[in-house]
Formats: structure tokens, sequence, C-alpha cells
């Protein structure tokens, strides 16, 4: 028996199923909802240690994970993966530890290079996800997936990438709706808005919104290149009633998310609602899996210990100095030391000395002046690109209701904000609010904690630069 757990911010799944001859079978299912992080598994711990668990895997669909595109030369995986990282830590958005992996999304012939997905997760998150998988007495294979890998997994598994023409992809849940838009077989763009099924018309209004704005980004990119069709899937019952009335607002094709062909399950279940889990199920884990990259990161940074390290390049160079010792080594030194006389002799000259002075310092107080000159003249012209730190931006920082910021710095077009609120989603709607304001060039959310006051979150946001 397998077990699957999905992971979000204010709720689990959790899936107990068998796979043979690419035949799934689900024979339990459960959705508990409850506010849950990486530093508080043991709801899960404790519901799964006692269940037969020949495989597990866990699909991270909360704020954990982070994304971003790319565009990197055609070189080999490893140089990939290499350029990848040098992008992460170079951007100043990311500032802790992470593991990497990547989603290839096509090339770009123009300009010769591919689209990457950068797909990463914080370190001590896949350190406790490693811990769950032991402490339910995982056996190996055991796999940790993400929430975009997961989905685009079971998108390829329909009928839906058969065509080259644009469509998009609607989660709708009680709390957030996701836009995801696919061209040519490949992902675009993803889009988040909140949303509450208390008022439906204000939910039809934002489903509509954003399918005209994503519409207008497509024509924007591809001319006269429209999106043809919608797909829905998620939690929420009224999924049906939203087909419909979107049906009778478009001319394109809405329907729900195509069930995958392959997965036999109880009458109740409800497969829009368990998306990601199924994406994963038909996963290749050798595409993705941080379970065996934390494995390797693990190896790696065994490796490189310090301690063996140096015992290593101490070894080596006594080898080589016991192996020279008796190669001409009193011829060797017989002349050097003649060399050292010689070269002792013509330097020691007192007007030579005098004048290799007097250039040294007229050297140094140019050079100097020069870095000074090309240092200001940088300042200047980077200055000038940032946006400053105007009312409107004020505004739309502290704008967001429920979002409390606590302390906020910036530096050269990059801001740092720590936020409290009293709603862990709004960790992930507040950095969506940001993108949306069209002023910043990247936001990145990372530390989400629960405290006394709330839940405590950090966002690092680009400003945009001036054409």
């Amino acid at each position: 028996m397998a077990q699957y757990i999905e992971l979000g911010n204010n709720q689990y799944k959790i899936i107990s199923a068998t796979n043979k001859k690419g035949r799934i079978n689900i024979e339990e299912f459960k959705t508990v909802f409850t506010l849950i992080d990486y530093t508080n598994l043991d709801p899960i711990k404790n519901e799964l240690k006692e269940k037969k668990n020949n495989k597990s895997t866990i699909v991270v669909n909360n704020s954990g994970p982070f994304y971003r595109e790319v565009k990197v030369p055609f070189v080999d995986d490893k140089n990939t993966m290499q350029i990848l990282n040098n992008e992460l830590r170079a951007s100043q958005t990311i500032n802790q530890e992470f593991v990497l992996d990547k989603i290839e999304l096509g090339k770009v012939p123009e300009e010769n290079l591919r689209r990457i997905l950068a797909c990463g997760l914080p370190l001590n998150q896949i350190e406790a996800y490693m811990k769950l998988l032991k402490d339910i007495k995982c056996k190996k294979p055991r796999m940790i997936d993400l929430g975009y890998n997961a989905l685009f997994n079971y998108i390829d598994k329909t009928n839906i990438n058969n065509s080259d023409a644009p469509y998009v992809i609607l989660e709708v849940s009680n709390n957030l709706l996701k836009v995801f838009l696919f061209d040519e077989k490949k992902f675009v763009l993803q889009r988040s808005e909140r949303i509450s099924f208390d008022d439906y018309e204000n939910v039809v209004a934002k489903v509509k919104e954003e399918i005209s704005l994503i519409q207008q980004f497509q024509l924007s990119r591809r001319y006269q290149v429209k999106i043809e069709s919608i797909y829905l899937f998620g939690e929420s019952n009224g999924l049906d009633t939203l087909v419909n009335e979107l049906r009778n607002s478009y001319p394109m094709a809405v329907e729900l998310l195509p069930q995958l062909s392959n997965v036999t399950a109880p009458e109740e279940f409800n497969y829009l609602a368990y998306v990601y889990i199924l994406g994963s199920m038909v996963s290749n884990p050798k595409a993705m899996n941080f379970a065996t990259n934390y494995d390797k990161y693990a190896k790696d940074q065994k490796a490189m210990d310090p301690g063996k390290k140096k015992l290593l390049i101490l070894t080596g160079v006594s080898i080589v100095l016991m192996g020279g010792a008796f190669c001409g080594l009193f011829y060797l030194n017989y002349e050097l030391e003649n060399d050292i006389r010689t070269e002792e002799a013509y330097v020691s000259q007192p007007d030579l000395i005098e004048k290799a002075a007097k250039v040294s310092e007229e050297d140094t107080l140019l050079e100097a002046y020069n870095t000074i000159s090309l240092e200001m003249e940088a300042v200047k012209n980077n200055l000038k690109y940032y946006p400053d730190m105007n009312a409107y931006l004020v505004q739309v920082i502290y704008g967001y209701e429920d979002a409390k910021i606590t302390q906020m710095s910036t530096t050269a077009g990059i801001l740092n904000i720590n936020l409290l609120t009293s709603n862990v989603d709004i960790s992930t709607y507040y950095p969506d609010y940001l993108r949306n304001s069209g002023l910043f060039k990247s936001v990145d959310y990372f530390g989400v904690q629960k405290t006394k006051e709330g839940y405590e979150f950090n966002v690092i946001a680009e400003l945009k630069r001036g054409e």
C-alpha cells in the first residue's frame, strides 16, 4: 500500500492506494482542514504511523516552494543547474539555503535560449518532510513532489495537450482562485486572487475579470491567437454551476478538468479535489523528486566537509614534498641562493628605491581617483532608474487589509518587508497583490511562522526600473 500526502497551508489530504501495472486503485482518502506547516507535522505522523506503508509521496502545495522562470543557454543538465543556482542566489531575493530542481518550458528560438521554471524548496522544510517519511516508517522509494509539477503531470496524462491552442486552467477553492495559462502545450503564467463562495456573485465577477486579463495578456504575446478553452477543478461544490455560468458568457469551450482514465476509486471520491495528488501518482519520480535531491545535497555537503578537505590537502602536499625531496634538492638550493644575492644587490641601490617609491605613490593616487569616479558615475546611473519611494508606492505596500508591516528596509531598489497577519493565507495573497500592482520586477516570500500575535512572514520585492 502506498500513502500519498498533499500539504496545503490550511489543510492536508491523504490517499491510500495501490498502483499495479499502471492501474491506480484508491482505497481510502480524506481531507483534514487545519492550519499546518512544516514545523508541526505530528497530526499526519499520528495518522499514518500504524498503516502499512511500502511507498510514500509528499506533495508540497503550500507557500513553501518558490518558482522562478529563467532563460538559459543550451548546455547539459549539470551546467544548467549551476546557472539556475547562480541566478537565484544573485537575485538577492532568496535569503535562505534551498534545494533546487527544474521544469523545462520549451525553447526561445529568436534568442537561442531555453525557458526553465526553477523550482526551489527551503532546506529546513525538506528536512522536516524527510523526518516525517522516516517517522511513518516509509520504505524506499519515497518521494517529495511540488504542486506545480504534479499539476503539469496530471494535464499531460489527459487529452488537453493534444492541440497547440492556448487554454486556461482555473483552480477554484473556497478561499483562493488560481489561474494557469498554457500555450503551445507549455506553461506560460500563473495568477492568484482571493475569493469566497459565501458571495457567489463576487466569485463569478472575479473569475470573469481574471479570464479577461489573461486573454488580454495572451493577445499581447501572440497576436490574434486567443484562448480557446477553460478547464476548472478544485474543492468547491459550486463548480458545475460556475461552468454553466461561464459557458453563457464566453464563446470558448468551458469544461471540468478531465478525469484520468487509469484511476479506480470509491463512488464518493471527488477527483477534482485531489488533482495534485493524482498528478503526483502518475509522475515520473526520476523527473522531479526532492527526496533524491536532498540525499544528493547531503552527500555533496559531506564530501565538502572542511576537516576532510584539509586532511586530503595536507596528505597530498606531504606526498609531493616527500617525492621531491630526493630529486635535486641540493642543486636547486644552490642556484636559488645565487639568484637571491644578485636580486638583493640590484634592488638595494638608493636612487632606484627613491624613484620606485615616487612612481608607486602616483600610480596609487591615480588608480584611487579613477575608481571613485567610476563608482560615482555608476551610482548616479543606477539611482535614476529606480522609482522613488513615493506616496503611491507606500500606499500599495501598506494598503492590504490584515497585512501589518512590522519592519521594512530598502537597498538599491530591493525592499525587505516583515509582516504580521491573523490569516496564514495572506502570506500567499500579499505577494500576489504586490506582483499584480505592476510596480515590482520580482516578489518572493519566506519564513511563515506561527507566533502568539499571529503569523509572521517575510517578503522581498525588487522594484522595476524605469525605461
